[in-house]
């Protein structure tokens, strides 16, 4: 949430019109996004059951299963991970810094929950 807030407030001071874009775009799609999780994810049964080998969770039935959701959301963070370092090499903006730090960082966890391996009965 700090970071759909701050990416607002940072969008309003900017006077880079692309900045100002991706800042508005990443507060719509993290807006977006907290919606998913508490969708999918709103109970920690949630979370167990999506790691399960068997699942009855829906996006592991999914055509992707959740190795495909996980690395996609890893992807998705790492975009954004991209886009800001490289909107900060030319804006020198803290908060672009800030939140390509932030989403390298959400893209390391999510790589690392990957369901890769599972726990074999």
């Amino acid at each position: 949430m700090y970071s759909v807030l701050r990416g607002i407030e940072a969008a309003v001071e900017t006077t880079n019109e692309y900045e100002r874009i991706l800042l508005i775009c990443y507060a719509i799609f993290m807006t977006l996004g907290m919606y998913w999780y508490t969708r999918f994810w709103d109970l920690p049964e949630d979370i167990i059951e999506y790691y399960k080998e068997e699942s009855t969770h829906v996006l592991p039935r999914t055509i992707i299963g959740s190795l495909g959701v996980t690395l996609g959301a890893a992807m998705y963070y790492f975009l954004f991970t991209v886009l800001f370092t490289w909107s900060y090499s030319y804006t020198y903006l803290p908060t672009s810094l800030a939140l390509a730090l932030w989403n390298f960082w959400c893209t390391i966890n999510l790589l690392l929950a990957t369901p890769c391996y599972r726990e074999r009965k």
